[in-house]
């Protein structure tokens, strides 16, 4: 899982940068048609190749016909439930304040699009750098520990950031919330493995509620945008911090 992180993590922080600066080149439609190609490509790749990518078999043609009584099945658990409110939960709070940096740079900083890709480069420093290491970290002191600590730390940067520090101060803030992310995300994803024989259909919920979550934090800090920016982003890092606190209880029983 620390591997993943890896790539997942240099993925973010090439993209960040590499996106704001392409945008500031050609503009953001042919960026947006450059994506879409490199995605297009890939997806020929995987037509052509997806007998020894995908390894399609017996059995897993057999778990896709029985696919949403697998997932009532995996959800009928407690564990599971609170493990999918929690990738639900986190992923909306970190795609809510990730999806709102750019424009507090902007309005905090003035920065430009190519300023404010490389200050957001620092999101996906430290699972780049430390992703192995978080994983052994995580072995070693177990998950009902570094959980609430990778939560804890995402409140915590999120709260300050609220506080308009100085710039240099906002960067680190932004690798720190990173390593929050770092912290608690491989985690539930390692843990959903263990909720059922059919690990593809666990993982495949893991997805929904990650990238659901993504989309509706944004959405949600949208919403309250007007009572300010530093009020949604302490109403963000308030409620995470709550979650954080219940945590310790809920992952209690997590080796």
């Amino acid at each position: 899982m620390g591997y993943s992180l890896v790539t997942m993590a240099g993925g973010t922080a090439f993209g960040s940068s590499a996106g704001a600066l392409i945008t500031s080149l050609v503009g953001w439609q042919w960026l947006f048609i450059g994506v879409a190609s490199i995605a297009l490509l890939i997806l020929l790749l995987i037509v052509i190749y997806k007998k020894d990518i995908l390894k399609v078999n017996e059995t897993v043609r057999a778990v896709k016909e029985n696919i949403f009584l697998v997932f009532c099945n995996i959800l009928s658990s407690g564990r599971a439930r609170h493990t999918y409110f929690y990738v639900l939960f986190n992923g909306m709070f970190h795609g809510g304040i990730f999806a709102w940096l750019a424009y507090f740079f902007y309005r905090s900083y003035g920065l430009d699009e190519l300023q404010i890709g490389l200050a957001l480069l620092g999101y996906g420093i430290p699972g780049l750098l430390l992703g192995p290491l978080l994983g052994k970290l995580a072995d070693h002191y177990g998950r009902q520990r570094i959980i609430p600590l990778g939560l804890f730390l995402g409140a915590l940067t999120v709260l300050l950031l609220s506080q308009n520090l100085n710039f240099a101060a906002s960067c680190v803030l932004v690798a720190l919330l990173s390593l929050g992310f770092d912290l608690s995300h491989p985690l539930f994803a390692a843990i959903v493995t263990t909720f059922s024989a059919q690990k593809g259909a666990a993982t495949g919920l893991f997805a929904f509620f990650l990238f659901s979550g993504y989309g509706l934090g944004s959405l949600l800090l949208s919403l309250i945008i007007n009572i300010g920016l530093e009020s949604a982003f302490q109403v963000f890092g308030g409620c995470l911090l709550l979650a954080a606190i219940c945590s310790i209880f809920v992952f209690r029983k997590e080796k």
